[in-house]
């Protein structure tokens, strides 16, 4: 770079060392040239009127001629003239003196002139006859070619230092553009790419640059990145057709989870139909069975429950597995949850001539109320089942920022070896001293699938012979937007224990029956009867209407929930009590599993049975119902 700047460099000021030795010729030329011609032009011009003098002196006597000769001598920078008759000086003009003028014609000055002069000769004749010489010698008013030449040669110098300068500094400035080049175009790369994000750019290849390897990395980058593009592209390109597919299968999930979930609200009460009427056939049967068809109906009947159970055990999973893993929660009383779930289950414990005692507190738990109930149900209804005397306890207590929810009995218990599958599908723990088998071991199951959607905790504990305490910890109240409080250990008060009412075999005389299924409101016909009461029954609300006056006898009113499109359960019966005009107590039965549909029947305040309808259930609930607490 340096021997290219050089060369660069020389090349420039020889050209200009050229051009200027040129133009200071042609200057010399031109001065040298005008002094001539100038030189030349003031001879002519001087010897013709130094002949017009002569010519004049000519005509005149060498006597006269001396007057006549000042008054024709008009020469400007007249140096000397002179005027011979016969070689003899006879006229001396303009500072004449011997020095500068010789005394004969064709002497020489003694020393000549110091400025540069013209002198013509003249020679003439008077008129009378005399020969005569002019002589002038005049300043030569040309300007002198040597401070001309000088000044000349100085400015060509300084013309000279001047461009070599320029020269220099031109250089200079045209290779900080050449090196600030490259930098400049990377600098304007840079900024396109970071603009379009188009990596198929690349830089310019500067093979004798500082920036060389800088291009070459660059470029080497933009190639990288354009490759993880292309893959990036095509990654996108799969992702998104994976996408697309895991939105048609999410779409076909979806599609076939809302069918299921249509298949099950119907199939929950139209397979609940027959059930439900073969329970209560059972149930009416055995009223009226002699002492030998006893233990076939106790068979039966024990049948007819292990279906009821597989049923119901069996929709449950399917709605489990259907769910979605996140579970809608909130802040849940307990309190009315446990008293609910208590009052369900008390008339199932008398008959069994077992104690139901609650323990009941105040406390909130984060929970799921549905899920959280159907857990407390099943973890009840285990202990009821398998607990022969004795009683079972519910109850409920605080530790620190989780509530435990626990239910005690006084059953069999469970064998240590045995605790690690209580829990699996269609397990039941048997002995040499359980009777026959209820349930198809699913309870726990249901049990442990709503605890891990919940994220509660089940503990179990047992001693055999002794009884078992299932524990469920659920977390406390949660305030939203705030992280959960650490509430400090506290003392347990005095349990609040709400003893069972005497079992009471006083019911509803007269009831109102309304069910638009035909078996159904048979077999419930057969079986109110059996126990003594008097039953009429409709299949529609327009007939009951019909036959229904505020003058009528009735006690109690039973009515299917689920009657037509237009009409349900809840209606007809403000429609039956609008008729009679007074408050009749009113039993609802459903087979109905929709969240929203049971929300309604718990607002408005109706009694309500889940089909299958257990007689004794239906027995113990009409005898609550016949026998207020305030009555």
């Amino acid at each position: 770079m340096n021997e290219k700047k050089n060369l660069g460099f020389w090349l420039l000021a020889m050209f200009c060392g050229l051009w200027l030795l040129l133009l200071a010729g042609l200057l010399a030329w031109l001065l040298w040239s005008t002094n001539t011609q100038q030189g030349r032009q003031n001879r002519l011009w001087l010897a013709y009127y130094a002949n017009s003098v002569a010519a004049n002196l000519a005509q005149r006597d060498a006597e006269a001629a001396g007057p006549e000769f000042l008054r024709l001598l008009q020469v400007p920078g007249l140096h000397q003239a002179c005027v011979y008759f016969d070689q003899t000086l006879t006229i001396q003009l303009v500072a004449a003196t011997p020095e500068t003028c010789a005394t004969q014609l064709g002497a020489e000055a003694a020393r000549p002139p110091e400025r540069k002069s013209v002198t013509v000769q003249i020679p003439f004749t008077s008129r009378d006859g005399h020969a005569g010489q002019l002589v002038f010698h005049t300043d030569d008013p040309r300007p002198a070619l040597l401070p001309i030449a000088a000044l000349l040669c100085l400015f060509i110098v300084s013309l000279g230092i001047t461009a070599a300068a320029v020269s220099r500094l031109y250089l200079r400035r045209q290779e900080e553009f050449l090196q600030a080049q490259p930098l400049r175009e990377l600098k304007d790369l840079c900024q396109t790419l970071y603009q379009t994000q188009n990596y198929r750019l690349r830089a310019k290849d500067y093979p004798k640059s500082p920036y060389k390897m800088i291009a070459r990395m660059l470029n080497q980058m933009l190639e990288e990145l354009q490759t993880n593009e292309n893959e990036l592209q095509e990654y996108a390109v799969q992702i998104q057709e994976k996408n697309d597919q895991l939105v048609a299968q999410k779409r076909l999930h979806q599609d076939r989870s809302q069918n299921l979930q249509k298949m099950f609200a119907g199939a929950s009460h139209d397979l609940r139909q027959p059930l439900q009427a073969m329970i209560i056939f059972v149930a009416a049967i055995k009223e009226h069975a002699s002492p030998k068809q006893e233990p076939l109906i106790q068979k039966l009947e024990q049948v007819v429950d292990n279906l009821n159970d597989l049923f119901t055990d069996l929709l449950d999973i399917s709605k489990l597995e259907s769910r979605m893993t996140r579970v809608p929660k909130q802040n849940l009383a307990l309190q009315p949850l446990l008293a609910k779930i208590y009052d369900e289950f008390e008339a199932l414990a008398n008959e069994k001539r077992i104690e139901l005692r609650l323990y009941n507190r105040d406390l909130t738990v984060y929970s799921n109320p549905n899920m959280l109930e159907r857990i407390i149900r099943n973890m009840i209804s285990n202990a009821i089942r398998y607990t022969r005397t004795g009683g079972v306890l519910i109850g409920c207590r605080k530790r620190e920022n989780a509530v435990w929810i626990e239910v005690w009995d006084t059953g069999r218990g469970i064998p240590q070896e045995k605790m690690g599958e209580i829990f699996n599908e269609f397990v039941q723990i048997k002995d040499e001293d359980s009777g026959p088998s209820k349930g198809v071991g699913l309870g726990l199951f249901i049990v442990k699938r709503l605890a891990q959607l919940l994220d509660h905790s089940i503990i179990v504990t047992s001693q055999l012979r002794r009884g078992t305490m299932f524990r469920v910890v659920a977390p406390g109240q949660v305030q939203l937007g705030a992280p959960v409080p650490q509430i400090p250990l506290v003392a347990v008060s005095a349990p609040v224990i709400i003893p069972a009412p005497p079992l009471s075999p006083a019911i509803a005389h007269k009831i109102l029956l309304l069910d638009d299924d035909d078996e159904v409101r048979s077999a419930m016909v057969q079986l109110l009867e059996s126990w003594g009461c008097q039953v009429m029954a409709w299949a529609r609300l327009e007939d009951m209407l019909g036959d229904v006056t505020p003058t009528s006898a009735g006690d109690l009113m039973i009515s299917d929930f689920q009657l037509d499109v237009d009409t349900d359960g809840i209606k007809a019966i403000e429609t039956i009590r609008r008729q009679m005009a007074r408050p009749i107590p009113a039993l609802l039965i459903t087979g109905t599993q929709d969240a929203s549909l049971l929300q309604r029947i718990d607002a408005s305040g109706i009694p309500f049975l889940r089909k299958p309808v257990r007689p004794a259930k239906l027995r113990a609930l009409l005898q609550a119902l016949a026998n207020p607490p305030d009555a």
